[in-house]
């Protein structure tokens, strides 16, 4: 019930509205304790035709599930990534470097990543 509320909220046409879903899709430990559970809605919506809900996506979650769990969300990115969703990519492109992103090995990996 939760992820339909949220999917569904960021979908609004009001700006506060889709921040506001793309912060409590982060809330409660998911970035950090049940990525696995908010994947789906990650990838949907930071392939969105839409900026600024990619952006919301980006600043409020992936980039703290990458902070948190880099390798297995990391390559979970690259194949969205690889499969030419170049959306995705500009989401993935925005995402700042926290926690695990930026350990030397793993950043050069976003990096590289970031460039393709």
């Amino acid at each position: 019930m939760f992820l339909e509320k949220i999917d569904a909220e960021l979908c609004s046409p009001d700006e506060n509205t889709r921040w506001q879903a793309a912060i409590a899709l982060a809330e409660h430990g998911h970035c950090e304790h049940a990525p696995e559970a908010i994947w789906p809605l990650v990838v949907k919506w930071g392939s969105s035709e839409d900026e600024d809900v990619r952006a919301a996506i980006t600043t409020c979650v992936l980039e703290h599930i990458l902070e948190c769990h880099f390798e297995e969300y990391f390559e979970k990115s690259k194949e969205t990534i690889e499969s030419g969703n170049v959306l995705f990519l500009d989401t993935f492109r925005s995402c700042s470097k926290f926690g695990q992103t930026r350990l030397p090995e793993n950043a050069a990996r976003f990096d590289e990543l970031c460039r393709s």
